[in-house]
């Protein structure tokens, strides 16, 4: 998990704390028919629900980021492994005709 990736993701748990208080102060509120402090949570409510989707959705984008990199970075290695079974065989062939002309 990159480093970019662990940070969000320390971030959303902690927010997500956060809501998780928040939302039991609001039902605490509710309940206690406290309309003032029930319109501070639910605001509140909102707004931590936006930054998690907001940091849900950097994670997202990292993640496919990642991917994508890691994908370009095996096809990279699978031609270089290709290049090199290539010459190793053109090596082994020539090495052949090279003995083949030595005995002649």
């Amino acid at each position: 998990m990159s480093t970019q990736t662990q940070n969000l993701s320390q971030q959303f748990n902690s927010l997500l704390t956060k809501y998780t208080d928040t939302y039991q102060s609001y039902i605490t509120a509710l309940n206690a028919n406290d309309v003032s402090s029930t319109q501070t949570y639910s605001r509140q409510l909102q707004d931590i629900n936006s930054q998690l989707i907001n940091i849900n959705k950097q994670i997202m984008t990292t993640t496919q980021d990642n991917y994508n990199q890691f994908t370009q970075t095996k096809e990279q290695i699978q031609a270089r492994e290709q290049t090199i079974v290539t010459n190793y065989q053109t090596l082994t062939q020539e090495r052949i005709e090279i003995e083949q002309m030595i005995r002649q």
